[in-house]
């Protein structure tokens, strides 16, 4: 093991360990229990150097995970009222979908408080088409962690546990920043809600997309499902900077990724990048923001969304050079 390996795991392990002693010292309570969601009580987290919030955001999940299986949340937690044990979903999540409320968050909604309170957790179960439960979605205030995203926690989990994202996770902000004004929760109503912001549910954050008028009808069910999908919260289609690389222009051009390595965005490339989008990450984006499809899209909507991003490469297709800057 070379010795920046060693320094990383060493930093690490007193990470872990920190968290299990602030836990567990006398006088305190435990920073990260989910059994006093609602009640406050916990403790700021401190100011810690970019280097450790990478390894330290996942030592928490997995903390926050463990404590959720010892609260028992499946028999013990609420489910949103009105909405049943199972309930549609839309992508990126599940196609079905459960949400559990910690201990006396039910109570607190009907309150309609405008922010929910410290520890307040939300764990929603997404499950597949037969039910299959695909992965487990976690939102959690933690006092002070992210002030300018109301210091909501995001996490998410392979089915054993296994931690995929945690922190401050961008798509997770991008996606619920559309319902801002609801404390950034799409399933349930937090706050008096104003009109004139947006409201919870997926269209208030999805701008529509505009099909191109001279687009062949398998582009333009591509553009739909672009859309269905909620691609545009992240890319766009004019070339303009973004949080994810910009379809504009994308098929035929050559891509580096954060190895370094340049390959062309060829129909393989794009159908990977949909499919498994962790395997080739590109340069200068953030590695947990695109989800992986695998298993989520039909094979006839993957066609269909890699066609409509040929027709956006400009070659032939009267579309206009993409402005200076944009990526």
């Amino acid at each position: 093991m070379g010795d920046r390996q060693h320094i990383r795991l060493v930093i690490l392990v007193a990470c872990t360990g920190l968290l299990a002693l602030l836990a567990l010292s006398p006088g305190r309570e435990g920073r990260w229990s989910v059994g006093v969601a609602a009640q406050g009580g916990l403790t700021p987290t401190p100011a810690l150097p970019s280097v450790l919030e990478a390894p330290l955001n996942e030592a928490v999940a997995t903390r926050l995970w463990v404590e959720l299986q010892n609260a028992n949340y499946r028999q013990q937690w609420d489910t949103i009222p009105g909405k049943g044990v199972f309930y549609r979903g839309q992508s990126p999540h599940g196609e079905w979908l459960t949400a559990y409320l910690s201990p006396d968050l039910v109570e607190e909604i009907q309150l309609r408080p405008g922010h929910l309170p410290n520890a307040a957790t939300i764990v929603l179960e997404n499950y597949g088409a037969d039910r299959t439960l695909r992965f487990v979605s976690v939102m959690q205030k933690q006092p002070d962690y992210n002030p300018g995203h109301n210091d909501w926690f995001w996490a998410e989990y392979g089915p054993d546990g296994a931690v995929q994202v945690a922190g401050r996770v961008p798509g997770c902000i991008a996606c619920h920043g559309g319902v801002w004004s609801n404390d950034y929760v799409y399933s349930f109503p937090v706050a008096v809600l104003n009109p004139s912001l947006p409201n919870p549910g997926w269209a208030a954050s999805i701008a529509p997309a505009t099909p191109e008028p001279a687009l062949d009808p398998l582009a333009a069910a591509g553009a739909a499902s672009v859309e269905r999908f909620g691609c545009l919260l992240c890319h766009t289609v004019d070339g303009s900077a973004s949080l994810a690389p910009t379809f504009f222009g994308l098929y035929g051009s050559n891509v580096t990724l954060m190895d370094g390595t340049v390959v062309m965005a060829n129909e393989d490339y794009l159908r990977r990048s949909i499919l498994e989008a962790h395997q080739e990450v590109r340069e200068g984006f953030p590695p947990a923001l695109m989800p992986d499809y695998s298993g989520r899209i039909q094979p006839g909507e993957l066609d269909a969304i890699v066609e409509y991003l040929k027709s956006l490469s400009g070659a032939g297709s009267g579309i206009p050079t993409p402005p200076a800057g944009g990526r």
